[in-house]
């Protein structure tokens, strides 16, 4: 693995952590893959995931709010991803795929910003 052979300054390991943290945001939650995508060991990356939720958990009990329009933003642009795959899809099979997809973060998005509340019915 490229950074298994020598120490990582403080830099190049927040710049792994952010990399590991844009990767679980984006969904990315195998140890595996995480290694795979940053070039790392298993046992780096594993260390990595923990940190960042433990950074995660630690915001989200110092600001709640702050941490629901982090997730929502980061579903507007997952949103965004599985619209522009839903436009370069060949098949049918794969269109529905995404629309699925589409349709589950539009779900969390509404039920984050709290609307599911508002329409709910008496």
């Amino acid at each position: 693995m490229g950074h298994q052979n020598r120490k990582l300054t403080m830099l190049e390991r927040e710049i792994l952590f952010d990399q590991t943290e844009s990767l679980m945001a984006r969904g990315e939650q195998r140890t595996t893959n995480i290694a795979k995508e940053l070039n790392i060991s298993f046992d780096s990356a594993k260390k990595y995931m923990r940190v960042v939720h433990k950074r995660w958990n630690k915001s989200a009990q110092n600001d709640p709010f702050k941490v629901r329009s982090e997730i929502i933003e980061k579903l507007k642009e997952l949103e965004k991803e599985a619209w522009k795959t839903y436009a370069n899809c060949t098949n049918d099979s794969a269109k529905v795929g995404c629309f699925n997809t589409i349709l589950s973060i539009v779900e969390k998005r509404i039920y984050l910003s709290g609307l599911n509340e508002i329409f709910r019915e008496k």
